[in-house]
């Protein structure tokens, strides 16, 4: 867009754009325009480029920012609930530890990365970084 080679940048919505205040969304909108490229949301329905434009935006981007904050109290009180019920926080593993013996034993026995993960069904990626682990 600076460069001049974007004429128009299509948003699904326009708190797609920022969500962190009113004034980093004008100032993102702002620059964007300043390089010729016009903002068009398209499931908004809002006219940017209309006398109304700056009303629309601002408004839009309290919603944003309020949303983000809101997000930001759930995830808070999600992991605080984990935490008082002594489960931890994010994605549970993909490897029992079972499965982390198995890896070791195979590659102790001379299988590669490749053949383990064929035979443990799991991605070659999730051997390696189990490899890595033990080693």
């Amino acid at each position: 867009m600076r460069a001049g080679k974007v004429g128009r940048l299509y948003l699904y919505r326009l708190d797609r754009l920022a969500r962190s205040g009113i004034r980093d969304t004008f100032e993102v909108v702002e620059e964007l325009r300043s390089h010729g490229c016009e903002v068009v949301t398209v499931a908004d329905g809002f006219d940017l480029s209309g006398p109304a434009a700056e009303v629309v935006l601002a408004v839009m981007a309290w919603a944003a920012k309020m949303e983000r904050l809101a997000i930001n109290e759930r995830i808070a009180a999600a992991r605080e609930r984990l935490r008082a019920s002594g489960r931890p926080w994010g994605r549970p593993p993909r490897l029992s530890p079972q499965d982390r013996e198995k890896i070791a034993q195979k590659r102790s026995q001379g299988l590669s990365v490749r053949a383990i993960a064929a035979a443990l069904k799991v991605p070659k990626t999730t051997v390696g970084r189990a490899l890595s682990q033990t080693a």
